[in-house]
């Protein structure tokens, strides 16, 4: 897209994403391996149901070559059930590091930030337009 890396690690995180790997972090610390086993599971959950969707507008967008490196790896993921070995990881680390009701609460705190996120995503790359006075 002719963007180089420095501009790309130039760019700042956005807020959701700072208390994103904040909350990961410090739940990690405090109850061990189970809020973030449940946020990779709760990544590959999301990725099962719209990233194949989203790499294929995108290659619609601004062309094949773009996505390649995408569309491998969720072809890995699919030809190797990634998915399910996921859930497996997620469900031996909430039975030994944590509770049902620890994942639940964890996975509301992810969607809440998930949201916050595409909300910073959209007023950063949106364009409204400004109304006209006639």
């Amino acid at each position: 897209f002719g963007v180089t890396l420095d501009e790309v690690n130039a760019i700042p995180v956005f807020p959701s994403t700072a208390k994103l790997m904040g909350y990961l972090r410090l739940a990690a610390d405090s109850r061990g391996p189970a809020p973030t086993t449940v946020w990779d599971w709760f990544v590959e959950w999301y990725s099962d149901r719209y990233n194949q969707v989203i790499t294929n507008a995108a290659a619609r967008e601004f062309g094949p070559e773009f996505v390649r490196g995408t569309q491998s790896h969720l072809d890995f993921d699919e030809s190797h059930d990634h998915d399910e070995l996921m859930f497996r990881t997620v469900s031996r680390a909430v039975e030994v590091f944590g509770t049902a009701e620890q994942a639940y609460a964890d996975l509301e705190t992810y969607i809440d930030l998930i949201g916050d996120y595409f909300a910073e995503l959209h007023a950063a790359t949106v364009r409204t337009e400004e109304p006209s006075h006639v």
